[in-house]
C-alpha cells in the first residue's frame, strides 16, 4: 500500500522501516547509507556530507569507514589494525575521538562565525565547503570485555555518526530529531 500525500512522520516511519528491512534482506552497506542518506534529505533534512565509522570483527582491518557526499554519493575504507598505542594527531583533534573518550552519546557545533575560533580544525574544512552545522552520534555496542575502553586506539565496539549541513540555518530541532530516530536503527542493522 503506497501512501499519496504522506505526513512527515509517516516518511520517517516508512525510512525506518526500510533500514531494518534492508538489513534483514542484507543489503550491501553501500546501498543501504546511500538510501538512508537519500530518504533524509528527501524528507527535508539538509545534508551535506554524512559519516559512518564502525570497528571491524577482522584480525587486520581495525575499522570501516564510509562517507556520503550530496554530490558524490558514497565512499569507503579500510582502516588497518595497529598494536601501536599512538594515536594520530589528526584523530586525536577530531570531534569523534572527542565523543568517544568523553560521556556524552552526541556532540554538536554550529558552524558560524560567532563560533569561532572553532574547538575542532574539521569544522573549518566544513565551513570551507559550505556546512552550517555539524551533528554527531555515538551508539555503543554493550561488550563484556573489560579491555574495550576508549583509548583512542581500542574505541568501544559501535557505530559513530557525523552529520554535516549546509542549510541556511544548520539543523533544525525536527532536523536533529529525525537523524536520531534513524541512528539506533541503523545501527543494529549494520551490527
Amino acid at each position: 500500500m503506497s501512501i499519496a500525500n504522506p505526513t512527515h512522520d509517516e516518511t520517517m516511519t516508512a525510512l525506518v522501516t526500510w533500514v531494518l528491512d534492508a538489513g534483514l534482506n542484507g543489503t550491501a552497506f553501500e546501498q543501504l547509507l546511500e538510501n538512508l542518506c537519500l530518504g533524509l534529505v528527501n524528507a527535508g533534512v539538509p545534508l551535506m556530507r554524512v559519516n559512518f565509522t564502525m570497528r571491524a570483527h577482522h584480525p587486520e582491518i581495525g575499522a570501516f569507514f564510509y562517507r556520503w557526499k550530496r554530490e558524490d554519493g558514497i565512499t569507503h575504507e579500510k582502516f588497518q589494525r595497529t598494536n601501536s598505542n599512538d594515536v594520530h594527531e589528526d584523530w586525536r583533534a577530531s570531534p569523534l575521538y572527542h565523543l568517544i573518550n568523553g560521556n556524552d552519546h552526541e556532540l554538536r557545533c554550529k558552524i558560524t562565525a560567532s563560533e569561532k575560533p572553532y574547538k575542532f580544525p574539521i569544522l573549518y574544512d566544513l565551513e570551507d565547503q559550505g556546512g552550517t552545522d555539524y551533528f554527531a552520534t555515538r551508539v555503543e555496542f554493550p561488550d563484556q570485555s573489560a579491555s574495550n575502553q576508549g583509548d583512542g586506539v581500542h574505541s568501544p565496539m559501535g557505530l559513530l555518526v557525523s552529520w554535516a549541513s549546509d542549510g541556511p540555518d544548520g539543523f533544525s530541532d525536527i532536523d536533529l530529531a529525525d537523524i536520531r530516530a534513524v541512528t539506533k536503527p541503523l545501527a543494529l542493522t549494520l551490527k
